[in-house]
């Protein structure tokens, strides 16, 4: 992890007017979620695990926080692979925390590398784009 990463996120280093800026972690249960990612990863110890679920809320601040595009480390984005594909909770779990689906968003690498943000393979994510008014 490079020295521009905060809690799995590379790339997080907060803007100025964001170092103030106070979020609340997402509450919501991951343990169905963290099941699953013992399952697949059985090499994965129960300290990985419980960094890896800290990391991958602590990433979700972060996206709420707007900071921009964002890269999670490959154990948060092993944690957010796995919400993602309990489509109903994770669903649920981002409009009640974002009020909007958090989309993941592939990158290539080659663009990731550009920004600084990470090696290959990497992810980013951005807020949706606002909607614009019709009136």
């Amino acid at each position: 992890m490079n020295s521009n990463s905060i809690g799995g996120v590379a790339g997080a280093e907060q803007p100025a007017h964001h170092k103030h800026t106070s979020v609340t972690l997402p509450d919501f249960s991951l343990s169905a979620v963290m099941k699953k990612v013992a399952k697949t990863n059985e090499g994965w110890s129960h300290d990985r695990l419980t960094i890896a679920e800290k990391d991958y809320r602590d990433f979700l601040a972060h996206a709420k926080r707007k900071v921009g595009r964002l890269a999670p480390s490959a154990d948060v984005d092993e944690v957010w692979h796995t919400h993602i594909i309990f489509t109903q909770q994770y669903h649920a779990d981002c409009e009640k925390y974002f009020g909007y689906y958090l989309h993941h968003l592939p990158s290539s690498p080659e663009d990731m590398a550009k920004r600084g943000l990470c090696s290959p393979p990497c992810v980013c994510v951005q807020p949706p784009e606002p909607e614009l008014s019709t009136h």
